[in-house]
Order: structure tokens, then sequence, then C-alpha cells
């Protein structure tokens, strides 16, 4: 007999309940799709020109060229390491270009995607060096 007298109750608090969880995921949804204020930027979204992953995030290569320029990144840093690439030399090239050492691996890998992988085309290399370059 209790039950049946609860019964409306329970309907009403899970109707109230539910139309407010709806609301919050509608103002929420609005929120993301440019409809409110702007989120602030997060750290991870803040670029960092010491850290060549950072710079590759911003440019607007594909998530695959992205990938790949990151691996080209490090087979280059490899490289320097173990002597086949003059370490000095991309240190002058950053400087001419006026870009930290760290964009110019990136702007070395995108040449390496170029011109032995063919992941890119010239101008697109073109395009993305001089993205590096304004950032």
């Amino acid at each position: 007999m209790i039950m049946k007298k609860m019964l409306p109750i329970i309907i009403l608090v899970l109707v109230l309940v539910g139309g407010g969880v709806g609301a919050y995921f509608l103002i929420r949804k609005k929120n993301e799709d440019g409809g409110g204020e702007a989120a602030p930027l997060s750290p991870a979204s803040a670029l960092d020109k010491s850290d060549t992953d950072s710079i590759v995030d911003h440019l607007s290569l594909s998530s695959s060229l992205k990938t790949k320029a990151k691996k080209w990144v490090k087979e280059i840093k490899n490289a320097v390491k173990n002597g086949k690439w003059n370490e000095s030399t991309l240190k002058t090239n950053a400087q001419n270009r006026g870009v930290t050492y760290q964009q110019q691996l990136v702007i070395s890998a995108l040449w390496q995607m170029y011109e032995t992988s063919g992941y890119i085309t010239q101008s697109e290399y073109n395009k993305y060096s001089e993205e590096v370059e304004n950032l």
C-alpha cells in the first residue's frame, strides 16, 4: 500500500533528475561547440618551441604525417648522436632561419619526408616549413 503512494513521487524524482542531467549535457555540448565561452588553453595545447613533438603537433599536418614527422625527428637526433649528421650545421641553419634548434630539426624532418620518403610534395614541404618558421 505504501509503495502505491510512493510511486508518483519516485517517478517525479526520476523525471527531475533525468531532466537536470540532460540539461547539464546539453549546456556542456553547447560550450564545446563554441556556443559558450571559449575554454582556456590547456598546458598540453601550448606551444613549446624547445620540444619537437610540440612543434609538430602545432602544424597542419594530418595525424599520420605528424607521426611520420616525429619518427623522422627521432632518426635525425640519432644520426646527430652517431655523427652521421652535423649538429653545428643544423644550429647554423636554425640561426640563419631565425628559429630554434628544435624547429630546425622539424624542418629537416619535413625535408626528409619530401626528399627521401616522398610522403609530402615540395609545395607541401614549403608550406609546412613556413608554418614551423612562423610559430
